[in-house]
C-alpha cells in the first residue's frame, strides 16, 4: 500500500503527469457514468431503455479515454476504445437521422 501512495505522490508532483493522470480519470467517469444514466432512465421509465445520454457520454468517454491510451503507449486500450467509437457515433447518426438532425442533404460524411 505504501508504494502506491507512493506513486501517486510522484505523479502529482509533477504537473504534467497530475494533468494527464486527471484527464484519464476524467475520461474513466465520464465513460463509466453512462451506465448510471441508463440506470436512472430506466427506473423513470420503468422499463429498459437507453437514452441519447448514454451514445453521448460513451462517445465522449471512449474518445478521451483513447487520446490517453495513445499517450500511455497502449495498444490494447487504444485498440479497445477506437472500435468502441464506430459503434457509438453510428447510433447517433442513426438517431439523428430518425429524429430528423440529419438528413443527406446536410451531410456527405454519414450516407450509407
Amino acid at each position: 500500500m505504501a508504494e502506491w501512495f507512493d506513486g501517486l505522490r510522484q505523479t502529482f508532483s509533477d504537473p504534467v503527469l497530475a494533468a494527464w493522470a486527471c484527464f484519464g480519470a476524467l475520461g474513466t467517469v465520464i465513460f463509466n457514468s453512462r451506465f448510471y444514466v441508463q440506470w436512472y432512465e430506466s427506473e423513470r421509465q420503468r422499463r429498459s431503455v437507453v437514452p441519447l445520454a448514454f451514445w453521448y457520454l460513451s462517445g465522449v468517454g471512449a474518445l478521451i479515454l483513447l487520446i490517453y491510451a495513445v499517450h500511455k503507449q497502449s495498444p490494447n486500450g487504444a485498440l479497445s476504445f477506437s472500435l468502441n467509437s464506430v459503434i457509438y457515433s453510428r447510433n447517433l447518426v442513426h438517431i439523428w437521422r430518425d429524429r430528423g438532425t440529419l438528413t443527406r442533404a446536410r451531410s456527405v460524411a454519414f450516407q450509407s
